[in-house]
């Protein structure tokens, strides 16, 4: 930080600055601005400049007191500043659209479970629908088929129906035709 006296007519060259000095003399306050200069090496230095006039007898500007501060370090930790704010803007971005997206899917899923819900509530009922079918069936064929008693008559015989679930699609028949002869029909 440099700290100088300036004379408002030799030393301000620049028309920025001649603004700001004559906005400081009109208001009869500080006046503060920031410059840009290159430096040799090519390289940004940014300045922040405020003029204070020093007024005579309460009246004119007898003097000014220019003080100008190197701010580049803070400028660039500010563009790093706005750098980082603009990647966070970008992640926060990406993650609402990743949460919308999550969300979208969560809705379908939760779709996909109530039709799979329905699916099995409707196979259910048809699976004890059938079943009661079946047994229906079973009584029907059991009332069909010979019972154990008719092959009383018989005296060595044997019967092995054994259903592969509950109804069998075999059946059988014995009959006696004669006291020497009868007729069994096995399909």
């Amino acid at each position: 930080m440099s700290v100088r006296p300036v004379d408002f007519n030799g030393m301000i060259q620049n028309s920025g600055e001649v603004a700001h000095a004559k906005n400081a003399e009109d208001n009869k306050e500080r006046a503060s601005y920031e410059t840009i200069h290159i430096g040799p090496n090519g390289h940004r230095v940014y300045a922040q400049t405020h003029l204070d006039p020093v007024f005579e007898a309460g009246k004119d500007v007898k003097n000014w007191i220019v003080t100008e501060t190197n701010i580049t370090q803070l400028k660039l930790a500010e563009k790093e500043g706005m750098q980082q704010a603009e990647k966070l803007v970008e992640a926060y971005s990406d993650l609402k659209r990743n949460q919308d997206k999550m969300e979208f899917q969560t809705r379908q899923l939760k779709i996909l479970n109530e039709r799979l819900e329905i699916g099995y509530k409707q196979i259910k009922r048809q699976n004890i629908t059938i079943n009661q079918s079946l047994r229906y069936a079973n009584g029907i064929q059991n009332s069909i088929l010979p019972s154990s008693e008719k092959f009383a008559e018989f005296v060595d015989h044997f019967v092995i129906h054994w259903p592969k679930d509950i109804v069998s699609g075999d059946f059988y028949m014995m009959e006696k035709l004669s006291d020497q002869s009868f007729l069994t029909i096995v399909a």
